[in-house]
């Protein structure tokens, strides 16, 4: 919290118990700048694998993110956040991505699979929720086998730029 220039690189950060209604994300930043996650497997029934609130600068590179309980990325007031060239993969619970109030946010050349937004049975099922002024570009990434009623919450939110999407 509060913190910047901050580099997690070729870690393992999980947690290891039963899944369910866990209070913690695997990381989470508030009000920092320039958080780097480089080379990490990120896992568990944590309730997002990465999650940050009023931060900026933000690089999610060469990460695997899965097992989580609610979805894989929230976003609260955040801004120039990039992941690439990650795998996002085999969670459930809620939205897989929460991206409110934010802007400048890209995922590029991910691999995002084996998700399902519907999990649970007060969920709406939206795959991507932006929010009133959220928005995120998704370019060259590859959607296959998720599960969800809605892909996003708001067509004007999410931009998909030389995506596939197969098998929802």
């Amino acid at each position: 919290q509060g913190g910047g220039n901050i580099t997690l690189r070729n870690l393992t950060v999980g947690h290891d118990v039963e899944p369910g209604m866990c209070s913690g994300s695997v990381v989470r930043c508030e009000y920092s700048s320039g958080l780097n996650i480089e080379k990490c497997k990120l896992y568990g029934s944590g309730t997002y694998g990465v999650e940050a609130q009023g931060c900026s600068y933000v690089n999610v590179i060469n990460t695997d993110i899965y097992e989580c309980t609610y979805g894989l990325v929230d976003l609260t007031n955040s801004s120039t956040v990039t992941v690439r060239n990650c795998e996002l993969r085999d969670s459930s619970g809620f939205a897989m991505f929460e991206l409110s109030g934010c802007y400048d946010i890209l995922f590029e050349d991910c691999k995002i699979h084996d998700n399902d937004s519907t999990a649970f049975e007060y969920s709406d099922g939206r795959f991507i929720v932006t929010g009133e002024y959220g928005n995120a570009t998704f370019r060259n990434c590859e959607f296959k086998n998720n599960r969800y009623k809605e892909f996003s919450d708001r067509a004007d939110g999410v931009t998909l730029d030389k995506c596939t999407i197969d098998n929802h």
